[in-house]
């Protein structure tokens, strides 16, 4: 089964990361780009603000692992199943740390 994972710390707090992540329509998405189907998505494990795992259907899991880490969340991805993509990963983590609310960019 291909495996992937990607990480970063977002400066966002856990609770909003928590909130991101816990979208089931926002991690359907997710998994339809990485090789799933976003209609069997479920929430395999989970503990709030820590870890939550989705599943689509037997092909494909996404997991996230979160921590409080300074001003901000450490965030750890990884997929077991569909695409072997970290560029995918890192899209998502660049949607997670909305880029257009950086500190200090220009533009």
């Amino acid at each position: 089964m291909a495996k992937a994972k990607a990480e970063r710390t977002l400066v966002k707090s856990p609770p909003e990361v928590w909130q991101l992540i816990d979208d089931e329509a926002r991690v359907g998405v997710w998994l339809e780009e990485l090789g799933g189907v976003a209609q069997d998505v479920e929430a395999a494990e989970r503990r709030p603000e820590e870890i939550i795992v989705w599943r689509a259907g037997d092909t494909i899991e996404l997991g996230f692992s979160i921590a409080e880490k300074g001003w901000g969340t450490h965030v750890e991805i990884d997929v077991r199943g569909g695409e072997e993509e970290v560029a995918i990963l890192e899209t998502i983590l660049d949607e997670l740390s909305g880029t257009e609310k950086r500190p200090f960019s220009s533009g």
